[in-house]
């Protein structure tokens, strides 16, 4: 991924925000959720070099970085300076 030098990067946090009658589609929809939760966490791990642990951690809460601070982190490989 190659971002401008003005964008801004998000790990987002996994929170449901949905509320309904059926506990079945909530369960479903949660477990859903937490294995979307798990392979997302363990791709950003084996691409930015960063521990399972610290993806786990700044996946709880939104982590909004610069393209300077999601290069350091591993999250993007180049930042665009300018239009080629």
């Amino acid at each position: 991924m190659t971002p401008l030098a003005i964008a801004e990067m998000e790990v987002y946090e996994w929170l449901i925000r949905r509320a309904g009658p059926a506990t079945w589609q909530f369960a479903t929809e949660l477990t859903t959720t937490l294995r979307m939760r798990s392979v997302i966490n363990q791709l950003l791990a084996d691409h930015s070099g960063q521990s399972i642990e610290t993806i786990e951690k700044d996946t709880d809460r939104d982590f909004i970085m610069s393209a300077q601070q999601a290069k350091e982190y591993g999250l993007i490989d180049e930042i665009i300076q300018k239009h080629r």
